[in-house]
């Protein structure tokens, strides 16, 4: 079963809110057995009610996925003299987390969870548990794909320092408007709904199957010059607008890092672009990739700031058009108007974005993703700034 049979087989059942970003989450699973330098684990954030278990679990059971549930620091290594490490035993699999919340809640346990991802992605893990035993060692490769609600914007471990937050390539599930059609399509398959999910599981691992029949000989795609640059200046400027700062309670920031280089997210949108090209039976990168890493691109700027680019592209002219523009608050306001301007990005005395940078956003096709995506949330927002 290809990705489009899939696709329509999941929309029979259960309305599929964001086309795309199932597609990146489909590209994700597939990454896996890709003969590629860096892996391409998902983020795949929704909110509540918006399907992200039932289309992470669709792919459990299958020889090559583990379904992970509970997860503490010993998870992977166990340090248990004569058992096997369930890092070992589920090696060379796709990851399923529906929920990486109860992983990440536990302030004692989430620091050394964090440390042994950064760890996995890079296809290693060490751990010493006493003197009495020898260091236990793994080396392989782990994909994770992982559910989250926008909760995980709060967790500064994960998001705000950037502990994982650039080794997950995050997909931010859409679908506001159909939120209605969504709410009607699950009461009317309340009594189906289990057989529907023993189908889909059915056909998710047929997708899986054809998967590893097409990558078995390994995958040569090819890359036009044009989506070769267009790769990396999407990764370079998304990642340097991702990056983060912590701000200073009662205001300012706390230090000014050095903004992120681009090379991992490049790296991943040229993953997930040659998954995708594979999935579609092409030999070549194309406009259809291209889109696909845009939306990849955007999804990996915090969302805040993207409303507030949004509407200074939008012609926002100051502070309170933008307030008005996003239905944000003052102060949440002022304070990434701060981080975009201490990142050179936007000129806040001024506000408006540096010309270099509204140009490299329109030619990088970010800035109409900005302005289309994120529209005016109320009309008649240009009004004039009120002053004392």
């Amino acid at each position: 079963m290809d990705k489009q049979q899939l696709m329509e087989e999941y929309e029979r059942f259960i309305l599929l809110p964001d086309r795309q970003a199932f597609e990146l989450l489909l590209c994700g699973v597939a990454s896996h057995f890709m003969d590629r330098a860096v892996p391409f684990w998902v983020l795949y954030v929704g909110a509540s009610g918006s399907g992200k278990s039932t289309a992470l679990e669709i792919f459990g059971g299958h020889e090559k996925t583990n379904i992970l549930d509970d997860w503490t620091a010993r998870t992977m290594l166990n340090g248990l003299e004569g058992n096997e490490n369930y890092i070992d035993i589920h090696d060379d699999e796709v990851w399923i987390v529906s929920d990486l919340s109860e992983a990440i809640s536990n302030p004692t346990e989430k620091g050394k969870i964090m440390s042994q991802l950064r760890r996995v992605y890079d296809g290693s893990l060490n751990k010493a548990f006493g003197s009495e035993q020898t260091e236990v060692h793994w080396d392989g490769k782990i994909t994770f794909v992982v559910g989250v609600t926008d909760a995980i914007d709060r967790e500064e471990t994960f998001m705000e320092d950037n502990a994982l937050g650039e080794r997950f390539s995050r997909v931010n599930v859409r679908g506001e408007e159909i939120r209605k059609e969504a709410a009607e399509r699950a009461f009317d398959s309340r009594q189906s709904g289990k057989h529907n999910r023993a189908d889909l599981r059915e056909y998710a691992h047929d997708f899986i199957n054809e998967v590893i029949h097409r990558t078995k000989d390994g995958v040569d795609i090819a890359t036009p010059s044009w989506v070769r640059t267009r790769l990396i200046d999407l990764g370079d400027r998304a990642s340097l607008l991702r990056t983060p700062i912590i701000g200073r309670k009662g205001g300012g920031i706390e230090d000014l890092p050095s903004p992120e280089f681009g090379t991992r997210l490049s790296m991943q949108l040229g993953v997930m672009s040659d998954t995708h090209a594979m999935l579609e039976g092409r030999s070549e990168l194309n406009t259809t990739d291209v889109a696909l890493a845009q939306r990849l691109a955007l999804d990996a700027i915090p969302r805040v700031r993207s409303r507030i680019l949004s509407a200074l592209l939008n012609g926002a002219k100051n502070q309170a058009q933008v307030e008005r523009f996003t239905h944000m608050p003052y102060s949440t306001v002022g304070r990434h108007i701060d981080r975009l301007f201490a990142l050179e990005i936007i000129d806040k005395f001024n506000l408006k974005l540096y010309p270099d940078w509204e140009k490299a956003l329109d030619d990088i096709g970010l800035a109409n993703e900005l302005m289309t995506h994120f529209p005016a949330r109320i009309d008649n927002w240009q009004i004039k700034e009120v002053t004392e």
